[in-house]
């Protein structure tokens, strides 16, 4: 099943359409509404950064794959 709104035809009609619009419209109120409480309680960092220090070193240390050379 398609998820994005983008998806439902705009000439659908008819109530499974509206339905349709209706709860898709909904999830993306809901995440955009935490994105936003985050932002302004300042949990924002918990939110978007889940990378962990000691598994996932930020890439500007200059460690992981992105820093190795290229070996032929």
């Amino acid at each position: 099943m398609k998820t994005d709104i983008q998806s439902i035809p705009l000439r659908e009609g008819g109530r499974e359409a509206e339905r349709r619009r209706a709860a898709m419209r909904r999830q993306l109120e809901t995440i955009f509404g935490a994105v936003v409480t985050a932002l302004e309680t300042g949990r924002a960092d918990a939110c978007i950064d889940e990378r962990r220090p000691d598994r996932d070193p930020p890439p500007s240390l200059g460690r992981g794959p992105a820093a190795r050379p290229a070996t032929a």
